[in-house]
């Protein structure tokens, strides 16, 4: 066992989720799915809810699982979006904690949906001349990068949605600036 594999002893990609059951004392309840990268185990704990009558905490001990198809789970089976099936349990994965994205970000080639490099790039080829986002010309005219501060609250992420897949934008969203609805388009072209 070399040092770095001491170092990721305790680390682990964690994931928000939602159980997926059609009992109606189910609907609401949420979880966190751990993924240790040490020893690719998984753990499971439910956050509490007020007045539910279900008691918070550990809901699946940290152990080795196989997937859906049988096979061990592996970090490439974790993502914003993915259907994860747990003993007898499904549970669809929708937020991921910043350890999580850091770990991915700088792992592109375990996370593919992770790869800024690859999602910029994807952006930047759709911003062209005639490029609209909430109705405001965002692109290019004759050279020169028009400051797009007209773009309606929530168009730019509606427009990134309209190409980007669910884990990717679960990547992008944590770059947006929440608080600004204003767009500078020429910052799009050189990130």
């Amino acid at each position: 066992m070399c040092s770095s594999d001491l170092g990721n002893q305790a680390a682990s990609l964690k994931f928000s989720a939602d159980l997926v059951s059609s009992k109606p004392e189910d609907f609401g309840r949420r979880f966190v799915v751990s993924f240790f990268l040490f020893d690719e185990t998984v753990s499971v704990f439910e956050e509490g809810r007020k007045n539910s009558g279900i008691v918070p905490g550990k809901f699946l001990r940290r152990q080795r699982l196989r997937n859906a198809r049988g096979v061990y789970f592996k970090p490439t089976d974790f993502f914003v979006g993915a259907r994860v099936r747990v003993n007898e349990y499904d549970f669809v994965l929708d937020g991921l904690d910043d350890f999580t994205l850091n770990y991915a970000i700088h792992h592109p080639e375990t996370f593919a949906w992770a790869n800024l490099e690859k999602i910029v790039g994807e952006v930047q080829s759709r911003i062209a001349q005639d490029t609209q986002i909430g109705g405001v010309a965002v692109g290019d005219r004759g050279g020169a990068a028009r400051d797009a501060t007209e773009v309606p609250e929530g168009a730019f992420e509606e427009w990134l949605a309209s190409f980007l897949s669910k884990p990717e934008m679960s990547v992008v969203s944590k770059f947006l600036d929440r608080k600004s609805t204003r767009l500078n388009s020429s910052h799009l072209r050189h990130l």
